[in-house]
């Protein structure tokens, strides 16, 4: 498959996170169907043309064999996110990392192309929204921040965004936040309950999916 332009592919290690436990959901959200395929494949399949090897994140046990990917498993259980993101970071022989949470289907190629076309010298983490509004499960990440990670983990800072300096008086050097197109606030939500689900359902139904404006904002 033809690699995408921007951030070299071999540069960058690709990983879906569905480590989740998905009570809120009632089932497995990652085996939703959207479209003809799981959300889980849809973030795989998102991810695969621009990076050069996708792995999953999937907590404390490996999930999903029959997709014939490599699961990469947190280093402690029951740490969240950021426990994957810990181990992603020490396991990746990369040094960027791009991950994408399965319950955000709303993404397509134009958000990722945003993402790696961002990058300039000296960044370290590129997000889209702002420090009271991120979004770090669709984001670059570069593993030289793996330190801050480990650090957040040591001391008991479990929030995603707690390496990110989002609660310090300003924000560390090496994070660049992208901005999204005015009017495309649901890109990134969130499928947490049964009711986030039909009315995702009905928005793409209506063909209404918001990704489009992405790629506008980098050029």
């Amino acid at each position: 498959m033809e690699k995408a332009p921007g951030l070299a592919a071999a540069e960058v290690t690709g990983v879906v996170f569905c480590g989740g436990m998905s009570r809120r959901m009632g089932e497995d959200k990652a085996l939703l169907i959207h479209r003809g395929k799981s959300l889980l494949q849809h973030a795989h399949d998102l991810l695969e043309p621009h990076v050069g090897r996708v792995f999953l994140s999937t907590g404390s046990e490996e999930r999903y064999g029959d997709m014939g990917l490599d699961c990469i498993l947190d280093a402690e259980p029951g740490m969240g996110p950021i426990g994957g993101l810990q181990a992603v970071l020490r396991h990746s022989s990369t040094p960027w990392v791009l991950i994408v949470a399965c319950d955000l289907p709303a993404l397509s190629a134009d958000s990722i192309r945003g993402l790696l076309r961002a990058v300039e010298v000296g960044d370290r983490a590129i997000l889209y929204g702002t420090p009271e509004t991120p979004e770090p499960l669709f984001a670059l990440y570069h593993k030289d921040w793996l330190a801050r990670v480990d650090a957040a983990v040591q001391s008991g800072r479990r929030r995603m965004t707690s390496f990110l300096g989002t609660d310090e008086p300003s924000n560390p050097d090496g994070v660049r936040w992208l901005p999204l197109p005015e009017g495309f606030t649901d890109l990134f939500a969130n499928l947490n309950h049964p009711e986030d689900w039909h009315k995702f359902q009905g928005t793409t139904e209506s063909g209404n999916t918001p990704d489009e404006a992405i790629e506008d904002t980098q050029s």
